[in-house]
């Protein structure tokens, strides 16, 4: 019992630490230094502990399934070293899987909170250094203002994507909505009071970062999650449920035809958004009618992992994408970009851990599952996330996490 519990507290240690890193994670690559010694940690368990009984029902083999079909594709690759760098960069859909697994006797629903609570932690200290990094270049270089620019010269200290960013902070406001929502009456007003402010804090640093995916990624989960709420309210109270409507269309319609706050609102939409963003749009439309042709050639199985960037560079080129090529793009569609590698094979491997997280969510009715696929589903329409490792280790690692089944005996 004494050798359970001390193996509880390194196992939570490790995944708090990997979860933590994530927004830090090309900072002298601690993220992937987190990952080494949570997987080593887990080889150790497995030769010192053989005869420890594992849960066979732990094991996501969807993951699993997809690494190796990705690896499959580097023997139709002509160009294997490529194939095999990004096979590295995938390397997270094959040892979570087994990690978690083989971990999964220690992991208790009070690791699981943990984890999710060092995620949010790190990502409150990642915007804290990103404000302090961008006040001083901005008295130091009096013409660049960092904290008005926002964007990529926000995050730049971080090395990281603001698209990845505001996907992190995206799902800390979910889970913090979770977690008020879950403990409501337990919490006193403080506690209330910090979270809402924190929530806040997270939604402003979303607008900052102007990532339009992860905007409309939250927008979305806004709007299912109001629904659901509102199915519930009128099945437990109708009164209430109408009442509470009314209030909502007056209120529509008042801010419809209040002049002084739709000419605020249209001032601060024309200035959030006087950057020209129709070259982005341009962009993505011009990769996807070309990847989308590319596909068309090969749609089976796709051209491998090793290929697909060639592939799509002659597309590019055939297409008069020049920026594409110059800037080697990637199909910034993560659907269209599983086309390319494995074909509809590929993409429907691919798609089964989406549906297995619907059932998880069906089965666990567990909020932060059902935002954790809404965010995804909705990014990966217009960024390819899986190319970096901001986004494998993001989706592989919560992926299972969430996946996890906690057996009442752990606790």
């Amino acid at each position: 019992m004494v050798l359970l519990e001390k193996n509880n507290i390194i196992v939570t240690t490790l995944l708090c630490l990997v979860a933590f890193t994530l927004p830090f994670g090309f900072v002298k690559n601690i993220n992937s230094i987190s990952i080494i010694l949570l997987s080593i940690y887990a080889i150790y368990i497995s030769i010192t502990q053989k005869k420890i009984v594992i849960n066979k029902s732990a094991l996501q083999v969807l993951p699993i399934v997809y690494f190796v079909f990705l690896v499959f594709s580097l023997t139709y690759s002509e160009h294997i070293y490529q194939g095999v760098k990004q096979i590295e960069k995938n390397l997270s859909f094959l040892l979570f899987p087994l990690i978690f697994w083989r971990l999964d006797k220690f992991i208790t629903q009070t690791t699981k909170d943990r984890i999710l609570l060092s995620f949010v932690i790190s990502n409150i200290i990642a915007l804290l250094i990103c404000i302090f990094y961008a006040t001083m270049v901005y008295y130091q270089k009096s013409d660049i203002n960092l904290l008005i620019k926002g964007s990529f010269y926000f995050t730049e200290i971080l090395d990281i994507h603001p698209t990845y960013f505001s996907m992190y902070l995206v799902l800390c406001i979910c889970v913090l909505r979770t977690y008020l929502y879950n403990t409501k009456l337990k919490l006193n007003m403080v506690r209330k009071i910090i979270t809402i402010v924190i929530m806040i804090f997270l939604l402003v640093s979303i607008l900052h970062l102007r990532s339009r995916s992860a905007i409309l990624g939250l927008i979305l989960i806004g709007v299912v999650l109001m629904c659901k709420r509102m199915i519930y309210m009128y099945k437990s109270n109708q009164k209430v449920f109408l009442g509470m409507l009314l209030g909502g269309i007056l209120l529509f319609f008042f801010l419809l035809f209040s002049t002084s706050v739709k000419n605020n609102l249209l001032e601060y939409a024309q200035g959030y958004l006087k950057r020209d963003t129709s070259w982005a749009l341009e962009e993505r439309l011009d990769g996807w009618s070309a990847s989308l042709e590319a596909v068309s050639e090969s749609y089976i199985f796709g051209y491998g992992i090793g290929d697909s960037q060639k592939v799509r560079d002659k597309y590019f080129y055939i297409h008069g994408f020049d920026v594409g090529i110059d800037n080697e793009y990637n199909s910034h569609n993560q659907y269209i970009e599983i086309l390319i590698i494995g074909g509809i094979f590929g993409l429907i491997l691919f798609l089964s851990m989406y549906f297995k997280l619907i059932l998880l969510y069906l089965k666990t009715f567990n909020t932060n599952i059902l935002c954790f696929f809404l965010l995804l589903f909705v990014i990966m329409i217009t960024e390819s996330i899986l190319v970096r490792q901001h986004g494998i280790v993001f989706f592989s690692f919560f992926y299972m996490l969430f996946n996890i089944r906690i057996d009442e005996k752990k606790g």
